[in-house]
């Protein structure tokens, strides 16, 4: 892999669950990554986790899932070197270099032709899913929704925790996204994209995951908001072109869908997107585990998942998501659609409904997706509350006895 390169970035998509240690050096031809390693833990996994290195002279630097070269004049190529090992004589360690993508120098860009076509992307929006990772479930729920569209029904929080890096807690990592999807059996990569790119995607009918920069409420500089495209228009009466976006911080699902001027989104898009193609269903997945539970209600009033009728406690390292959604008697489009409400979980790693859904009662779907993706799922029906008394009816008098005038 060669590129003739000057000041330019590199965008990395690693495999799922490769732990990477790198030094950076410089030399004649650029060694972006002289040493990587991957180390098994007992499980034979490892879990994500990016690096941040430059080389002596700091002019080549990795940061997360991007490699900078900033070189006087130039340089002339890029070379990874992967060294694995592990403890298990049985097992062979194996990293694949998925997708690199680089932005020239001097990028010539293109318009492509004007196209007008809409397509479907599920809404989701941030104030309704975990707000364990803030602003930055954003790429989760973009990810989410480029899956869902073509029926694959994951829960952001499922991409979230499937995608974390380690080093950061924090979801900001678009190579680690692209992984996920890679790991639920869609093709997916980040790349640099001009008009004429973006165009040329949605013509063959896939949306596309595009960094914007943009003025989030309670931010006061501009900051990179993940947002899905889902196609372009032509506004006759004003003879303006515009994008359909999907921003996830919008206040609502219902107000997710947007529009934004072509010219307003060219300025405001940085050029890295991540594209996703509908997989192929030779194809191997390996999709996050989804273990069907029981859950049962203890004496202390919280509630358990069980397996098999033996209890199945989440463990005190659990550091994931747990919520619940009632019933509602309304078909939406994906589970991620429905309403989620936090739980809290018990030291005996049970979990708590707040008590106005106890008082409500009524069928709930318990979720806890824990750090590394597994997702338990049970359904309860939490009893009624009992019908307040009838009050007793007031006695009725005797007309016969009813004096005249009273």
């Amino acid at each position: 892999m060669h590129h003739r390169i000057g000041t330019r970035r590199f965008m990395f998509t690693r495999r799922r669950r490769a732990r990477i240690d790198a030094d950076a050096r410089h030399a004649h031809r650029v060694r972006a990554l002289d040493v990587v390693k991957a180390v098994a833990d007992h499980h034979g996994l490892v879990p994500r986790c990016s690096i941040k290195t430059q080389s002596e002279d700091g002019l080549v630097f990795l940061m997360g899932d991007t490699v900078t070269v900033a070189t006087p004049g130039g340089g002339t190529g890029i070379q990874l070197q992967v060294n694995l090992s592990t403890n298990d004589d049985k097992a062979t360690p194996a990293v694949r270099l998925l997708a690199a993508a680089a932005r020239p120098l001097a990028w010539e860009k293109h318009n492509g032709h004007p196209l007008n076509r809409r397509l479907y992307l599920p809404e989701y929006c941030l104030s309704a899913h975990d707000p364990s990772f803030g602003r930055e479930m954003d790429l989760p729920l973009v990810m989410a929704a480029l899956m869902n569209r073509y029926g694959e029904d994951i829960l952001p929080e499922e991409v979230a925790y499937a995608m974390e890096d380690k080093a950061t807690s924090s979801t900001g990592n678009a190579a680690f996204a692209a992984a996920a999807a890679g790991c639920c059996g869609y093709p997916c990569w980040q790349a640099w994209m001009d008009l004429a790119d973006l165009r040329a995607q949605i013509h063959d009918d896939c949306s596309i995951a595009v960094r914007v920069e943009r003025r989030v409420r309670g931010q006061r500089d501009p900051v990179g908001v993940w947002m899905g495209l889902r196609g372009f228009g032509h506004d006759d009466a004003v003879l303006a072109d515009f994008v359909l976006l999907n921003d996830p911080t919008a206040d609502s699902d219902g107000a997710v869908n947007c529009t934004m001027a072509l010219s307003d989104f060219m300025r405001y898009f940085t050029g890295r997107a991540i594209a996703l193609r509908p997989k192929q269903r030779e194809v191997a997945a390996d999709l996050p585990n989804r273990v069907r539970c029981d859950l049962t209600r203890a004496k202390d009033g919280s509630y358990f998942f069980e397996q098999r009728g033996q209890q199945d406690p989440l463990p005190e390292d659990f550091s994931g998501w747990a919520a619940y959604a009632v019933h509602d008697g309304v078909a939406h489009a994906t589970t991620a659609h429905r309403t989620f409400r936090r739980m809290e979980r018990t030291p005996e790693g049970g979990l708590l409904f707040p008590p106005e859904q106890l008082a409500a009662g009524g069928r709930c779907s318990v979720y806890a997706v824990d750090q590394t993706g597994r997702m338990r799922v049970a359904e309860v029906r939490l009893p009624a509350p009992p019908k307040p008394a009838a009050e007793p009816a007031a006695p009725q008098q005797d007309p016969s006895t009813v004096q005249p005038g009273l």
